[in-house]
């Protein structure tokens, strides 16, 4: 990242450039309180079309154009990006005012940006509510501008851990209501990061009473919803207190920013109906859509095998491994906190099913399937048709339930059904 700020630095000082354009935004805080950069906004006193795809092609980046109408871009290399507007009315002051939160309305000039402690910018408090932990607004009417802002004042106290004051959050909750009009894709964004966050039971459960949730998915959201995130959240925040030396294969799991996102998501629905519709209102990936409806489908299938004292190598069981695979995973932590929170009975049966999925299970499940359609036209002398599928289903199931383990004799097995029937 470094790499590219000194290049664009070089670049605009050969333009003569450098002291109309400034860092603003949260690089600005990164900067200040010694974190590492991981993306930067630059805002330029002049027009920056020609600019930006002049310096694009001079380090060989890629170009994307964000908001034409506002002249934002963004230049990629490689893993790096840097985002570039034009000022704001080409004033600086006017562009932090317009600006959501006192922390993102602090701006330094590019020519010397190192020297914060005497060159920051910073007409609305935005370092001392940084120091002193507070999100606030700049001003309400900002809100109604762009209302996702609702979202990121949220977003933001859950990622810095920062409390929301109280005028801001009378303002976003009277502006909450603007959030259906906004484009489901950069309310999933901010959600996403709100849900993936460590700590973010007290966030969303504030979300919750402010009606946020409501307004974006037009369902009710209950204190019952709010206890099942909260449980969730603790038991995933401390895996190893509940699964031990099992507990990385379930961090491996939810590692994935989507699982982790799913799982959370689901648990605030009341009514499993409503859970596949508000994640396809967000307008999430097939993938994403199908873990959640793999959810909605087997959530407690897992609890109802423990109720009825199924071997952890039964059909039954075995059928779950082979219909989930590692969502196995997710239904477990989803059927703990929903079903039997502090039953150990159930922890230790869950352990169980877990080794026997990571040893025994993934061995049977690297030999299917045994047999091809070629050696069901030798053994059976059966000219291909549907049934075909069946019979190697059937030897799939065989070999998982570990009747057969090798091609023999699975046409051993097959030779003794009657499968013209």
């Amino acid at each position: 990242m470094k790499y590219l700020l000194f290049r664009l630095i070089a670049y605009l000082k050969h333009k003569g450039l450098i002291h109309k354009s400034y860092i603003v935004g949260g690089a600005v805080r990164d900067i200040i309180f010694g974190r590492d950069l991981k993306d930067i906004d630059i805002a330029i006193d002049a027009e920056i079309g020609d600019i930006v795809e002049e310096f694009a092609y001079a380090i060989n980046g890629s170009l994307i154009c964000l908001d034409k109408e506002m002249s934002i871009y963004r230049i990629v290399k490689k893993k790096y990006w840097v985002d570039i507007s034009r000022l704001r009315c080409g004033s600086l002051y006017i562009d932090l005012f317009e600006r959501d939160l006192t922390i993102n309305a602090m701006a330094l000039p590019l020519s010397d940006f190192q020297g914060y402690e005497k060159n920051l910018i910073d007409p609305f408090g935005g370092y001392s509510d940084y120091q002193n932990g507070i999100i606030r607004m700049v001003r309400e009417e900002n809100f109604l501008k762009d209302p996702l802002r609702v979202l990121r004042a949220f977003r933001f106290s859950a990622t810095l851990g920062f409390k929301i004051e109280p005028n801001t959050m009378i303002a976003v909750s009277r502006f909450s209501h603007y959030l259906k009009d906004v484009a489901r894709e950069r309310i999933y964004d901010e959600l996403l990061m709100i849900i993936c966050c460590q700590d973010s039971a007290k966030i969303v459960s504030l979300m919750k009473n402010n009606r946020i949730l409501t307004h974006i998915f037009s369902v009710s959201f209950t204190d019952n919803g709010i206890k099942r995130y909260f449980r969730i959240e603790l038991l995933i925040n401390d895996l190893h207190f509940r699964y031990g030396d099992y507990s990385y294969l379930f961090k491996q799991y939810i590692n994935n920013s989507p699982n982790l996102f799913c799982l959370k998501f689901f648990t605030l629905f009341d009514d499993k109906r409503d859970i596949s519709p508000a994640g396809l209102s967000l307008k999430i990936s097939k993938k994403e859509s199908e873990r959640l409806q793999t959810y909605v489908d087997y959530q407690g299938t897992v609890y109802e095998g423990f109720k009825n004292n199924e071997d952890v190598q039964s059909e039954y069981i075995i059928r779950l491994l082979y219909e989930l695979a590692d969502d196995i995973f997710g239904l477990i932590l989803l059927d703990t906190v929903i079903d039997d929170f502090e039953d150990k009975r159930f922890t230790d049966y869950v352990k169980k099913i877990v080794s026997f999925y990571t040893t025994d299970y993934r061995q049977r499940f690297a030999k299917i399937p045994l047999i091809s359609g070629d050696d069901i036209i030798q053994s059976l002398n059966l000219k291909p048709s549907a049934i075909f599928k069946k019979i190697i289903n059937y030897t799939n199931m065989m070999t998982l339930l570990g009747k057969i383990s090798n091609k023999q004799e699975a046409i051993d097995l097959i030779r003794k059904q009657n499968w013209a029937s």
